[in-house]
């Protein structure tokens, strides 16, 4: 019976041998590993913004902007964990940063959030993520919703590559405002999340935006964070756009439970600044911080996991969800080998990490690795065919088909 192996080298070398039967790859792509989701179903609460948004837009002055506070964090649960210490932490390749030029790509991506709360104005951080229709933007819950009140801010806009009251891209009032019931009802903090769809086309005015991902494995993840903290202050001012390069350190409690990376001194303002992690992909956001209650947690951020919630926030009719993923064969066997071993490699693109699915000559269909081994082959002619499954469940608009035959010298 012949024998299937899927590599995939970014997976740190991991791979496993099964029957061609079950076809059995590893189905992550590109090393980005997938975690249990909670099995608690997510709801998502919308509110559609009856004000004109050129309006709203236009009546954000250069001295609004200037003026706006930065919202407050929300107010941590008690702690629910163990202090650790962070000095091995810190070195060269991690810690805060400023990114050298916030209007190119892709830090432009990032910007400033401002919105009207009660008679103050506020702000916040957000990140542009991808979508079928390029106007999402990502932000924290507390930053759309607000619980003491439980009504929604108003005014609402995102304005990219923001740096010293200016930008030279638009500025993209909100259209709709989402966020998790789990937050708009309960208050839980790892449920805080929210989004808006911004009116226009911010992604193509950009030239881009973030990927999205869900369920990955927090063990000593990595993450890029951007945001525009105005606290502490020296050295944030929230006028410029601010970096920390920070591994998952630290679990609270909640469930799911929120993560806490380090270094990382954000505070006021960097809410809602995004998490990027495996080079593009937004999979977390900053939410609360501890270092009121104890300053030895000065040097940890919290953001939510990324779960089911940040899934149907994203799916949700208002969003529209992911781009129609690509596919594409980078390396396959020619028409006749004469061995029974065969490799292919496999590419694609979407909106969030991408599976594959692979389906040889007439057996059940089975999950694939960007690089797969087909081993122990039989004489004639086989079948493989191929396509990709974004995390939402939107698959590539094609099944690619490779058709190859084995030609064995005894055979």
């Amino acid at each position: 019976m012949p024998n299937v192996c899927a590599d995939n080298p970014g997976q740190s070398g991991i791979g496993r041998t099964f029957s061609a039967a079950l076809i059995g790859f590893i189905s992550l792509f590109a090393g980005l590993l997938l975690a249990p989701a909670a099995s608690a179903a997510p709801t998502v609460t919308s509110h559609a913004v009856t004000a004109d948004p050129d309006a709203v837009a236009e009546s954000w002055s250069r001295q609004d902007l200037q003026s706006a506070k930065p919202a407050p964090m929300p107010v941590p649960p008690e702690a629910a964990f163990d202090i650790p210490s962070f000095d091995a932490a810190v070195s060269a390749k991690n810690g805060p940063f400023t990114p050298a030029d916030p209007t190119a790509y892709p830090e432009r991506v990032q910007g400033k959030v401002f919105f009207d709360l009660g008679l103050n104005r506020y702000q916040c951080s957000g990140t542009l993520v991808n979508s079928v229709n390029g106007n999402v933007v990502y932000t924290a819950g507390h930053c759309v919703w607000d619980t003491t009140t439980g009504d929604w801010v108003r005014n609402f806009v995102f304005i990219p590559g923001y740096a010293d009251n200016t930008s030279p891209f638009a500025t993209y009032a909100a259209t709709t405002l989402s966020t998790t019931s789990g937050y708009s009802q309960k208050k839980d903090l790892s449920y805080d999340i929210g989004m808006a769809v911004v009116a226009g086309d911010p992604e193509a005015d950009l030239g881009g935006s973030r990927q999205i991902a869900f369920n990955l494995r927090p063990f000593s993840r990595k993450y890029t964070i951007y945001g525009y903290p105005a606290q502490p202050a020296p050295p944030y001012n929230g006028e410029r756009l601010a970096g920390c390069r920070s591994t998952v350190a630290l679990r609270d409690a909640g469930s799911p439970r929120p993560m806490g990376v380090a270094p990382c001194d954000m505070r006021q303002g960097a809410s809602g600044g995004g998490w990027i992690t495996d080079g593009n992909y937004l999979n977390s956001l900053t939410s609360y911080t501890y270092c009121d209650e104890d300053p030895d947690l000065c040097n940890v951020i919290w953001g939510p996991y990324f779960s089911k919630a940040a899934k149907a926030l994203y799916t949700s009719d208002v969003a529209g969800g992911s781009v129609t993923p690509t596919l594409k064969v980078r390396f396959s066997p020619p028409r006749v080998v004469r061995k029974r071993r065969v490799l292919f490699k496999f590419a694609g693109t979407g909106s969030t990490p991408l599976r594959f699915e692979c389906r040889l000559d007439h057996q059940a269909a089975r999950n694939c690795a960007e690089r797969t081994v087909i081993s122990r082959l039989a004489a004639g002619r086989h079948v493989l065919r191929v396509r990709a499954t974004d995390q939402t469940g939107h698959r590539s608009a094609r099944t690619i088909k490779k058709t190859f035959r084995v030609v064995l010298k005894n055979a």
